[in-house]
């Protein structure tokens, strides 16, 4: 698996969401914890409204960072992420990077470009 660092993500605030996935031999369903991130690019008709999904770890989610990320939700901010490719590169998962519990500490709103 390939492992990039050093990015940044800056847009509007989503909040998170659960994924339910397929049960395992056991019975035993995997749930997976996403926040999401809305940013536009621009697209050859006008800007194109885009959601990035970080994938959440466990770890951060014993730190509590959902419910820190929550105060910032409806606004702009900036996170870092990491993305992991997988299936020899016909794929990626996005992961909000540990480097978030740095930053929650002094992070703020960023002010929207108007």
């Amino acid at each position: 698996m390939e492992k990039l660092t050093g990015f940044l993500i800056r847009g509007v605030y989503m909040g998170t969401h659960i994924v339910h996935g397929k049960p395992d031999q056991n019975g035993q369903s995997r749930e997976t914890l996403y926040c999401g991130v809305k940013f536009f690019t621009n697209g050859r008709y006008g800007p194109e409204q885009h959601i990035a999904e970080l994938c959440i770890s466990k770890g951060l989610i014993e730190k509590g960072i959902p419910a820190q990320l929550h105060k910032f939700q409806g606004q702009t901010i900036e996170l870092p992420f990491f993305e992991m490719a997988w299936s020899s590169g016909k794929g990626k998962t996005l992961f909000l990077a540990n480097d978030v519990t740095a930053l929650l500490g002094t992070v703020q709103p960023v002010k929207a470009a108007g």
